[in-house]
């Protein structure tokens, strides 16, 4: 037999192939097996369908003709002698059916690229469907393939429902924070030559403070938001906060610390409530929650922040922030990024969460109803150092997520101090260890950003412009919408059609957002009511913008 190239072999009922000294259909009913598959196949609507192998097609017409609304088979083949014998043996109708897509590569980053360009509409499961043997001489590829695609799938549908419950707040707090831009100071990359301590909000965080204490004087110490009352309460006091979150819950955080000139480093979706009663240096940038046209608008303006990928988790964001402030030799230590429950909380005593825990229990609500043992959906894993440990899927989430940032080099000289939690894809580091890496780094003055004058002159007349232009363009649409404007006749829809998709901060946040804009009365009706709160948000931001000039 031959083992080099496939081969065509006649059956009694329909043709086979060897490969590599094996048959990759039955010798006996060749068609038997993928056309069963394939008629057994349940496909729900948006479903991307991966079809492993596929080889002669046998059972992918059978595919297409079940193919539910919105769902698109994808073949895809690893092996490029069978990818060669395929496309030559395969009907060409399968081939040109515009519901069809397949491709050759190893490349699990490349397949996502491809599926993404197959449906306008997002895919809400993948199926995985093995046509022929050929799916098991490259094993590996396929089943990191359709993790790459199942993670991808998932992703987007939790940044779906966090856009639900929070979109708009994201939005009107972007309009909020832009007057800022005219003062807000820019990121100051590579410019604190002493090592950062990222202090995080969860369990570990306590077992942190004495080693802080210790070397407070030789550390650029940074803190998330959620641990500043756990500083404070010990006496220290952080060199910068991030702060992440665009709820009013987080304002709770910063009681105590009004006026105390902390900086602060802020997303521009970060509620402006929290971090303005500080009254300390602000460096604000942004991470882009959604790609909308408005998100791209605003990157495209001359007074955009810096630019930083989405972390979800304001401890990744401090981790990230701290390696790209810290020189290139700098190392940047972090702790408490548990990303897990402790004994009775997912974060450390004294944080502002378990405060408010605190401040809300009552005799029918007591404290305990927060511990694990009563949580729901909670998950066992194992830890860092090989502890038994508890989290959640959100939790476990963002662990995944700072390993595959770390993986992607964005943590290199970073470590992890003491942390019983899971893994964040960063080094360890003992005790000793860590006292020998303060020790080798001499302590330098973290030099101090100023205002440039001439830059805030020039940027309020832009970000005064770039406000003027929303706020038009919602009286516009409002005017339409409600009759006020004169009859457009034939371009009416037209004309709102533009206006509501330059502006799809409207709906994006809409139970239905991800499908776009939509014609129908229900829709415009909801859009209607956007409207008139933008309106609000926006000129109370221009308002703002006269006073951050004076």
């Amino acid at each position: 037999m031959n083992s080099g190239l496939p081969i065509l072999f006649n059956t009694a009922r329909g043709y086979t192939v060897e490969y590599r000294k094996r048959f990759l259909y039955s010798r006996y009913d060749p068609q038997k097996h993928p056309v069963a598959t394939a008629s057994s196949a349940k496909i729900l609507p948006e479903t991307l369908v991966l079809c492993i192998s596929p080889l002669l097609g046998y059972g992918l017409d059978l595919l297409l003709d079940k193919l539910p609304e919105k769902s698109v088979i994808l073949g895809l083949e690893a092996d490029e002698e069978l990818m060669k014998f395929s496309v030559s043996h395969i009907q060409p109708s399968i081939l040109q059916n515009p519901r069809f897509r397949y491709i050759r590569t190893s490349s699990a980053n490349l397949v996502l690229q491809e599926a993404a360009k197959l449906s306008q509409a997002p895919f809400r499961r993948c199926l995985r469907i093995d046509m022929s043997g050929g799916s098991a001489f490259h094993a590996d590829v396929y089943d990191s393939t359709v993790s790459v695609l199942d993670n991808w799938i998932s992703c987007y549908w939790k940044n779906r429902i966090t856009l639900i419950k929070l979109g708009r707040n994201y939005t009107r707090n972007v309009f909020r924070n832009t007057p800022l831009l005219c003062n807000s100071l820019k990121l100051p990359y590579g410019s604190v030559n002493r090592p950062v301590m990222v202090l995080g909000a969860g369990p570990s965080a306590e077992n942190a403070l004495p080693f802080i204490r210790e070397y407070r004087e030789k550390l650029y110490l940074l803190a998330v938001d959620t641990a500043l009352p756990l500083l404070l309460d010990h006496s220290l006091k952080p060199d910068a906060i991030v702060i992440l979150e665009s709820q009013l819950w987080i304002e709770h955080s910063f009681i105590g610390a009004t006026c105390s000139g902390i900086p602060v480093f802020a997303d521009m979706t970060a509620r402006k409530g929290a971090f303005s009663v500080l009254s300390g240096p602000v460096y604000l940038f942004f991470t882009e929650f959604a790609d909308t046209r408005f998100t791209r608008r605003f990157l495209e303006t001359p007074f955009a922040p810096a630019r930083l990928p989405a972390m979800g988790s304001v401890g990744i964001a401090a981790l990230l922030l701290a390696r790209k402030i810290a020189a290139d030799s700098v190392p940047v230590i972090a702790s408490g990024l548990d990303f897990s429950w402790g004994k009775a909380f997912s974060h450390a005593r004294g944080t502002s969460p378990v405060r408010d825990i605190f401040c809300a229990s009552t005799r029918l609500f007591p404290v305990s109803s927060a511990c694990p043992s009563v949580k729901p959906g909670k998950i066992g894993r194992t830890g860092m150092r090989n502890t038994p440990i508890e989290t959640d899927p959100a939790l476990s989430g963002y662990a995944e997520l700072s390993v595959q940032f770390a993986r992607a080099g964005y943590f290199s000289e970073c470590y992890v101090l003491g942390q019983t939690g899971l893994d964040i894809g960063i080094p360890c580091l003992n005790a000793d260890k860590f006292r020998a890496l303060i020790d080798a780094h001499a302590p330098e003055t973290f030099p101090v950003s100023k205002t440039d004058t001439a830059q805030t002159e020039r940027f309020s007349q832009a970000i005064a412009c770039f406000l003027e232009n929303e706020l038009s363009g919602l009286l516009e649409l409002r005017g339409i919408l409600t009759g006020e404007t004169p009859d457009l006749g034939r371009r009416k829809e037209q004309c709102i059609r533009d206006l509501a998709e330059s502006m799809d901060y409207l709906y994006m946040h809409f139970p239905d957002g991800h499908r776009g804009f939509s014609g129908e009365q229900a829709f415009l009706k909801r859009v209607r009511i956007e409207i008139d709160v933008f309106v609000k948000t926006i000129r109370n931001a221009l308002t703002d913008l006269q006073s951050v000039t004076l």
